[in-house]
């Protein structure tokens, strides 16, 4: 699962855009390790893509 998001966040610094979006969201949900966790919400939290906002708003209120 490591490799998982550790793709995601490359992905996305290389604007691979939906893929790497979707791989940080399972990432921030569903890896074990807390700073691979903290580092997906991280880059989700860079990136422009709407889904992104959302899906930080309902893990900040609990609603994954």
């Amino acid at each position: 699962r490591r490799r998982r998001g550790a793709r995601g966040m490359v992905g996305l610094r290389r604007g691979e855009g939906a893929g790497a979006v979707e791989r940080l969201m399972e990432s921030a949900t569903n890896v074990k390790a807390k700073a691979l966790r903290q580092q997906a919400v991280y880059w989700l939290g860079q990136c422009k893509d709407p889904r992104a906002a959302d899906f930080l708003l309902r893990l900040r209120r609990g609603n994954r």
